[in-house]
């Protein structure tokens, strides 16, 4: 509904401004700005005048003199055929079949006037719509529903359901139901849900035309404690509406003073909003907000039949909607095609000004939600869970926004008086004031580097735009006029800004280049535009725009003026919009379980780095002096080749994928250079030009038998292999230029390919294709360098896209969908990819130096260390999408195994441990799929329109069984595994779900609700006999047989009835007998699945609040957390056999019980499993180091009245004291890397110094000998260096010296605090702990103290790191969850897992070499 404000006088505009500033914390300057351009009746120099800052520490004002009318009269809807009709009897009975309802018809009665709610609503009343209210579980989340329908049809929030098929419904009397959901609607955020059965209590569909401001509704909902409750109040608001433009539809929304959120938040979403004549006018889509019924009304039909209204809003643009300039806003999302407004989830209040993170996975925003309704900033998810409160400073803090990497926040908050500019990290730590004068200063952003912010500041007419150093110093003022000159935004390159003004007479979008020049006007064509933001390629420019009273659109143009696009027009006023500049949209399809090497300078000189396919988690992996150039993986993904001229020449090099184990293979005085390993692996061609020109020559990996494969007196290079590996495609001007061609692997029978020499121009850098019937290649056929393919017979030369500058370097992704190359047509010389028909450029490397010659790996098998046996499989949503991941059955090292932007869920393993079957909604609709482990060979097994799902392969590996619904019914069908016509197995059974095999495949498993209750039913394959083996009122479900066949896992709530929809794990066996409660939570546990040897049991549960993989003994014992992420993880599946991880044992110190004097000292298995005591808990025992052979250990102890040092055997025998001084304090002891030598610190001269002893404890010598604190010495891996700590004047750094105590070099250039360093296992590198950014933290340097970087990054401790013998991991002590634990991650920080998990502090750990 339309609301107009007028005012009654343009005076009372600044009153009007000032007091709403507070209620609703506007921005400065925007509601002045807002209400002038909105409000017709005032003439524009009024307007000119009244565009001021509105201060947000306005605290009292006149109350608006705003007269609030409908312009719009209510309409009667016309009637469709049939209203659901209560039936008052609760009685559920199974339903064969189901029709869909016809569409509902919405009352038209007008509603009764009163001033009193519980006249409207009495308490009878309440106690009967109660009773159609139901609790909705999903995988990632739950909330309410109501029952609209006798035959079964509920009505709840798309939030609710997710993306889930099926979905728990539990009833007011405890009971629960498997509902099946039929669709969604992407436009209102409703669901509709169908359960078996019959005879339920119903509410009646309402009709939400006839609501006037005003009138009293009923929000009612089922909270997670209790029963269903309900809370009463008014409705506020009915103007915001969603539409869509391509195909155009319409939701409107209810906006009402009803604080659910009070209750127990979220689980009042997807309940109803009813009227005083009992009808349903609205779905509480989210905390604060409905959908109108009238909507549900419209698409009924649509959603009855199964389908749903998709229109998939990519979220490409976030804003804000308020109904008028005095309402109060929510946040919403739409995209740059126009399809419409998209609500943003999760969203139980008002909020303002969001903000997405640059890699599209964060969001920041404000609401006035704190105590005394102050403004706080917020950070969430992109999909709005897992909110955090980041400031609490009792002012108002808004207009958030970030720092180009993400760690860093700049925002304005009142809290020192006026607007100021403050800058936070993005944890809500190390705010900072930036500005402090009396002006209000506003509408902050940071440049694109970081260095630099721009803001407005001032007021009305005097308000200009400035910018400053990030750290608040060097303000520049960039206009200086009487205009209006607010909200600048910078372009992507970070030379010009974009802002609004109204120097041209009214507001507009303007840009200027910071390089000189003065601003000048985008010509629109429109009047009243503001708050503009530049596109992530920088060619357009976002706003909102004035098109009506009260209403403030959304609209996008070219910087030139051009191409203007209206995006939105659903009414409203829209504020703020920013562009998602989430870089992973648009990317193209490739393999994810696949890495890039590549070549860079960005750190000075040419070193090798690696990155996934996305661009993400860049890791540098050489680390010299020299450059290092052109890398290529090795086909198992083990081994990178590279050229380097670290020797002298230029040679080829061999080392390990994460760096390490470098060796130089060619070595010669020639110039070797561009290695390409042949498929197979055993070869590797290369150019050189020892035989004095550029030849191709093929050498085996160890750099042996070399073979010249060109021999021509031209010049040949640029090799690359056929991928059977019978071919060489290379570079040659034997036919004058440059031209493309390709020879057998004996370098006869040369074929050339492309005849550009003969139009003068150069072809290079062929690439083959992994079908083998093509090539890439550059060439400069038109000027610059551009990328083209080519058949290779010669024919079909085609160029693949026009870009400005150079295009050259490229090579085909893994699978052969696009082709990655290096360009410099946007500045630098960067790393893009593209599709093959020229679509889809996507830019994978951004920084200021030189990236090129990538190489794309082969699909590699899950990350180094994960292993497939045994392996465990689940579905999670860890990063944004529901996919496969396979893990350690510890729940370690983490493997992704699909990746695709829908849900992909319910995996099994084949009986082979080859593939997997799973259930997705990839095509639109929910079928089986098998793929293989790695990722590749996706096949689709069903494709009927029906809902298939919960696919289980069965013990011959011949078919799989999984359920499937259509019209009202759901039966266990068989489908062969290669995808051979199906076969129902269960069918008129009630609802049947959810199959498990037997191990010897004669038996079937199954749920169903066949006698009422949901069931476990056994089915005889031969023979079709069925057999119930629980017979309990109770919801007992997803059977699991033991390997031996023997036990059945269900879960149920039979002990847990109407207790929030908790359930628990029970064992029976197969007869239905000896049921066992194994698990005893108060929480949902489901979903059990055996390992393969029978010997755990892993199930879901929430105990942590997400869905988590848990695992446990078979009689319930031992239970340990497997998988700890905040998405939802799910669906667990084991595999049996067996690999020990690498690694071999580690030792760490314990502090046991309350007793800090107490420490023993513990070994473990890298995996944290078979820990054991060696030393006794009499001392404090500490600091323990392996010996270089591993079979001693050596320590510190007090067990004599003072530290001494201590040796012992490695399963804690023979402990023998080395040190035998009872005047001083020995400790930290280290071996030498020979263990003849322990190098120790000691105090025995007066303070702490490093001395070095034999392995016996004689030939003690003195190492330093200063006045500061030296200590923790450990020596290099070949025995020439002693790494240590030194202390003066209350910082310590990181030193080194020679094993003589010789040539200290101090390594540490920062003032913090340096601690406890360690070696790498190539001597490369060192890792330790440092306060340098304000608490300790893992960091990682070069042995000369460059190129730190910080690995581990959160608010807890963490120190004492150490290396893993291969060198890909790192151990650490961490109290992130309270008590210190050891934990382990890779050397980029990723892959974090907890090894230990005791109720005491455990330290210093040390890995085993």
């Amino acid at each position: 509904m339309l609301v107009r404000i007028v005012l009654h006088t343009c005076s009372q505009l600044n009153s009007v401004a000032g007091s709403f500033a507070t209620r609703i914390k506007w921005a400065p300057g925007v509601l002045a700005s807002v209400l002038t351009l909105l409000i017709i009746s005032c003439d524009s120099g009024a307007a000119s005048t009244s565009v001021a800052s509105m201060e947000s520490d306005v605290t009292s004002s006149p109350t608006p003199m705003a007269t609030v009318y409908a312009t719009q009269a209510p309409t009667v809807r016309p009637t469709p055929t049939r209203t659901p009709a209560p039936t008052p009897t609760p009685t559920r009975t199974p339903a064969p079949t189901h029709t869909p309802a016809p569409t509902p018809t919405p009352m038209i009665e007008a509603l009764p006037s009163t001033d009193s709610s519980d006249e409207v609503f009495p308490a009878s009343m309440l106690i009967e719509l109660r009773e159609s209210i139901v609790r909705i579980f999903s995988s990632g989340s739950n909330g309410s529903g109501a029952v609209i329908d006798p035959e079964g049809l509920v009505v709840t929030s798309q939030s609710v359901v997710g993306e889930d098929p099926t979905v728990l419904v539990e009833f007011p009397d405890g009971s629960k139901s498997t509902g099946a959901v039929l669709g969604v609607d992407d436009i209102g955020g409703v669901a509709l849900i169908d359960i078996p059965g019959s005879g339920y209590t119903n509410l009646e569909i309402g009709n939400s035309d006839l609501l006037e401001i005003g009138d009293y509704v009923v929000a009612l909902g089922f909270p997670e404690i209790g029963s269903p409750s309900e809370s009463v109040g008014k409705v506020t608001g009915k103007g915001i509406k969603l539409s869509t433009i391509d195909a155009p539809q319409e939701a409107s929304f209810l906006i009402k003073d009803i604080e659910v959120s009070r209750t127990s938040d979220s689980e009042f979403i997807g309940g109803p909003i009813v009227d005083a004549n009992r009808g349903i006018v609205g779905v509480q889509v989210e905390g604060a907000i409905s959908t109108e019924i009238n909507r549900f009304v419209d698409i009924f039909p649509t959603l009855a039949i199964g389908e749903s209204v998709s229109v998939r809003i990519e979220e490409k643009i976030v804003y804000e909607i308020s109904e008028t300039a005095f309402s109060q806003p929510f946040l919403f999302a739409t995209d740059e095609s126009g399809r419409g407004d998209k609500l943003l989830p999760r969203q139980t209040t008002y909020n303002r000004g969001i903000e997405r993170s640059n890699d599209g996975s964060k969001q920041v925003y404000s609401s006035a939600r704190g105590l005394g309704g102050f403004s706080d900033i917020y950070l969430s998810n992109a999909d709005g869970s897992h909110e955090q409160r980041l400031t609490h400073s009792g002012g108002n803090d808004f207009s958030p926004s970030w720092g180009p990497s993400g760690d860093k926040l700049v925002f304005v908050s009142d809290r020192d008086g006026n607007n100021e500019i403050y800058t936070m990290n993005a944890d809500g730590t190390g705010e900072e004031r930036l500005t402090d004068n009396e002006i209000s200063d506003f509408g902050p952003a940071f440049s694109p580097d970081g260095d630099r912010i721009s803001f407005t500041s001032g007021v009305g007419a005097e308000s200009e735009i400035l910018i400053m150093s990030s750290e608040g110093d060097e303000i520049i003022s960039l206009t200086d006029n009487d205009f209006i000159d607010q909200y600048s935004r910078w372009s992507p390159d970070g030379e010009s800004i974009v802002f609004c003004s109204d120097r041209g007479g009214d507001m507009g979008i303007y840009f200027m280049s910071l390089n000189g020049g003065s601003a000048y006007e985008i010509d629109t064509g429109l009047s009243g535009s503001m708050f503009p933001d530049w596109s992530a390629d920088g060619q357009k420019i976002l706003f909102a725009s004035v098109v009506g009273l009260s209403q403030l659109e959304l609209f996008v143009v070219n910087l030139d003026g051009t191409g203007l696009k209206q995006l939105t027009e659903s009414g409203g006023i829209k504020l703020f919009p920013k562009w998602v500049n989430n870089p992973y949209l648009g990317m193209p399809k490739v393999p994810q379980n696949t890495s890039i090497a590549f070549a860079s300078d960005r750190n000075g000189q040419s070193e090798i780095y690696s990155m996934e396919p996305s661009g993400r988690n860049v890791v540098r992996l050489t680390h010299h002096e020299s450059d290092d150039q052109s890398p290529d993986w090795s086909p198992d993904g083990q081994l990178i080749a590279f050229s380097s001229s670290r020797d002298g020449s230029s040679d080829v090099y061999v080392m390990q994928a994460n760096g390490l184990a470098v060796a130089n293979i060619s070595s010669s005085e020639s110039k070797d250079i561009t290695p390409k390993w042949s498929p197979a692996g055993e070869s590797i061609a290369f150019v050189t030009d020892r035989d004095g020109n550029n030849e191709v020559y093929t050498m085996d990996h160890q750099g042996n038998s070399l073979v010249n494969l060109t021999n021509h007196p031209g010049i040949d290079i640029n090799p690359s292999w056929s991928r059977d590996g019978s071919m060489i495609a290379f570079s040659t001007n034997r036919y004058g230029s440059l031209d493309i061609a390709i020879a057998n692997l004996d370098g006869l029978d040369v074929l050339r390919l492309t005849h550009n020499g003969d139009l003068g121009a150069s072809s290079l850098n062929p690439s083959w294709a992994p079908s083998g019937d093509r090539l890439v290649f550059e060439s400069n056929l038109d000027g610059d360098y551009d990328i083209y393919t080519i058949s290779i017979d010669g024919t079909r030369q085609t160029k693949l896209l026009d870009l400005p500058g150079d295009q050259r370097s490229p090579v085909w992704a893994e699978g052969g969908n696009a082709i990655v190359f290096r360009s410099a047509h946007d500045a630098n010389e960067e790393l893009y990819m593209v599709e093959l028909d020229g679509s889809k450029l996507y830019r994978l490397t951004r920084n200021p130096g030189f990236d090129g010659e990538a190489s794309w790996s082969t699909v590699l098998t899950p990350r180094d260390g994960v292993i497939n046996n045994p392996a465990l499989v689940y579905s999670s949503a860890r990063f944004g999408d529901r996919d496969l991941y396979i893990a350690n059955v510890d729940g370690s090292l983490h493997a992704r195994v699909t990746d695709d932007p829908n849900s992909d869920r319910d995996p099994d393993w084949s009986p082979d441990g080859e593939k997997l079957t799973f259930m997705s909604n990839r095509d639109d609709s929910w079928d089986i799929y098998t793929v293989k482990v790695d990722g590749s060979n996706l096949t689709r097994l069903t494709n009927d329109g029906a809902m298939n799902g919960s696919p289980r392969w069965s013990p011959d590996g011949e078919g799989i069984a999984y359920w499937s619904y259509s019209n009202g019914q759901m039966d266990v069908v068989r489908v062969g595994a290669d995808g051979s016509p199906m076969a129902s197995l269960i069918s008129d059974f009630g609802w049947a779900m959810n199959p498990s095999w037997s191990p010897d495949g004669s038996l079937l498993a199954f749920e169903s609700n066949k006698n009422g209750s949901s069931d476990i039913y056994t089915l005889e394959i031969g023979t079709g006999i069925q057999t119930r083996l629980t017979q309990d009122s109770s919801f007992d479900g997803s059977p699991d047989w033991s390997p031996d066949g023997t036990v059945i896992l269900f879960h149920s709530d039979r002990h847990q009835r109407g207790m929030n929809g908790n359930m628990d794990i029970y064992s029976m066996k197969p007869d239905g007998s000896e049921i066992t409660r194994l698990t005893n939570h108060s929480s949902k546990e489901l979903n059990p699945t055996w390992s393969e040897d029978g010997l755990s049991i892993y199930y879901v549960s929430w105990a942590l609040g997400d869905p988590d993989v848990f695992k446990m003994n078979p009689d319930g014992s031992n239970i340990e957390v497997v998988t700890d992420s905040p998405s939802a993880d799910i669906s667990p599946r084991a595999y049996p056999k067996y690999t020990n991880i690498a690694g071999g044992h580690i030792l760490y110190h314990s502090i046991w019980a309350d007793n800090l004097g107490v420490v023993g000292i513990v070994r473990t298995n890298s995996d944290g499993t078979g820990s054991t005591l060696l030393t006794d808990l009499l001392s404090a025992d500490a600091s323990p180091q392996w010996s270089p052979d591993g079979l001693n250990i050596t320590f510190d102890t007090d067990r004599d009245g003072n530290l001494e040092i201590y040796v012992m055997d490695e399963n804690g025998q023979g402990q023998l004291n080395l040190s035998q001084r009872s005047d001083c304090e020995d400790s930290y002891p280290s071996w030498s890397s020979n263990g003849a030598k322990i190098v120790f610190q000691s105090d025995r001269d007066g303070d702490n110094e490093i001395f070095i002893m034999d392995s016996d404890g004689s030939g003690v010598n003195q190492l330093t000998d200063n006045d500061r604190y030296d200590g923790f010495p450990r020596v290099s891996p070949d025995g020439s260096t002693i790494l240590f700590i030194s202390k003066e004047d209350g910082m310590v750094g990181i030193h080194t010296m020679a094993i003589d105590g010789s040539n200290v070099v101090d390594l540490s250039d920062n003032l913090g605090i340096e601690a406890s360093a360690n070696w790498s296992p190539d001597g490369e590198k060192i890792v330790f702990s440092s306060k340098r950014d304000g608490h300790s933290q893992v960091y990682v340097m070069l042995s000369d103290g460059s190129d730190v970087h910080r690995v581990s990054s959160n608010s807890a401790e963490e120190s004492y790191p150490a290396w893993s013998p291969d060198g890909s991991r790192i151990i650490f002590m961490s109290d992130r969850e309270g008590p210190f634990h050891i934990f382990s991650m890779n050397i980029d920080g990723t892959d974090q897992v907890k090894i230990t998990d005791n109720s005491v502090h455990d330290g210093q750990p040390t890995w085993m070499f």
